[in-house]
């Protein structure tokens, strides 16, 4: 038996045969398969050939003297040449196995809430990118990237509880807005009382009749007799609901009312279309797709705080939890 290293540094135990042929025996990464290769003639062939007797040395034996004597000794016996082979292939696949294993714990997975997408992010190199690597193993995280996943878990939760904060004050608007447009209305109705009723008095008989000042925002009371006039309601007042003025106080008395409505009314109109704009199915439903998303953030810090220490939670102290916030409250009330 001897030893030959061929045209790519790799050793072989083989023995001459009668034709002098030389057969190795080596693997296609390419293929994933074995074939077989002749040292003298660089012919290769798929098919064992019948001069084969060889044994393969998947990669150079570069390795310690010990080893590469006991292979040498080996060569004779055909099992123990079998042994050897398995040993050697194993050897050089699970090198590569642990390289691709160190090239994998490099990348990382993320989440952009941006795009709302996952990405994937090289602690090596700095480089992201959408598409997910080939290499990347999952659920192997570096330390420096499990860093960077609690503080970016930490910011994202901050920014969805201030959405939240910023929908229910949305919704408090909106239940003030509905309160105005209630005291609006009734206005509306009250004047609309009054013009009924002065209109339905055939007579003048009341001495005292109510006016309103727009400049004070203030109502006063004039004697149809005397024309005098009192900012103190009258002890001989007669309510508007039953007044019999002059006709020239129920006439501009009746002009107050009308001035007094439209102004209301038109409040009253755009009350209702920003109400209309707040409570608009549309809107309401992409506030209802903000709190679920919030609400996914939120779990996710959730999961997070119990990575994080209290040095991190003092090296961050704008990103500290906020306890009387209620997620829960948030989507019910969505």
């Amino acid at each position: 038996a001897v030893v030959v290293t061929d045209s790519n540094g790799v050793s072989v135990v083989a023995e001459d045969t009668v034709d002098e042929s030389l057969w190795v025996r080596k693997w296609d990464d390419s293929t994933n398969q074995l074939f077989y290769f002749n040292l003298r003639t660089q012919e290769s062939s798929w098919q064992e050939p019948s001069a084969y007797k060889a044994v393969l040395m998947s990669e150079p034996l570069d390795m310690n003297t010990e080893r590469a004597a006991a292979v040498e000794e080996s060569a004779a016996d055909p099992q123990q040449q079998s042994n050897a082979t398995v040993a050697i292939q194993s050897l050089f696949r699970g090198r590569k196995d642990r390289k691709k294993v160190e090239e994998a714990r490099k990348w990382t997975e993320q989440y952009d809430p941006t795009s709302a997408h996952k990405y994937y992010y090289n602690s090596e190199t700095g480089e992201s990118q959408w598409e997910k690597p080939a290499d990347l193993l999952t659920g192997v995280r570096d330390e420096r990237s499990d860093r960077a996943v609690k503080i970016q878990s930490l910011y994202r939760a901050k920014k969805a509880r201030d959405r939240v904060k910023q929908l229910a004050d949305e919704e408090e608007e909106e239940e003030e807005l509905k309160q105005q447009l209630r005291d609006k209305e009734a206005v509306v109705a009250a004047e609309e009382e009054t013009m009924a009723a002065l209109a339905s008095v055939p007579t003048a008989t009341a001495q005292w009749c109510e006016f309103f000042d727009p400049r004070s925002k203030k109502y006063y009371y004039r004697h149809a007799v005397s024309g005098a006039i009192m900012w103190e309601k009258p002890d001989e007042y007669v309510s508007s609901s039953c007044v019999e003025g002059s006709e020239r106080d129920r006439a501009a008395l009746s002009i107050q009312c009308a001035a007094r409505k439209r102004i209301a009314a038109k409040d009253v109109a755009t009350k209702r279309e920003k109400l209309r704009s707040l409570t608009d199915p549309i809107t309401m439903e992409q506030k209802l797709r903000e709190l679920k998303e919030v609400a996914v953030e939120i779990e996710a810090e959730i999961d997070c705080r119990a990575l994080v220490s209290a040095d991190e939670e003092q090296q961050f102290p704008h990103l500290a939890r906020e306890k009387t916030f209620n997620l829960q409250t948030a989507l019910q009330r969505a």
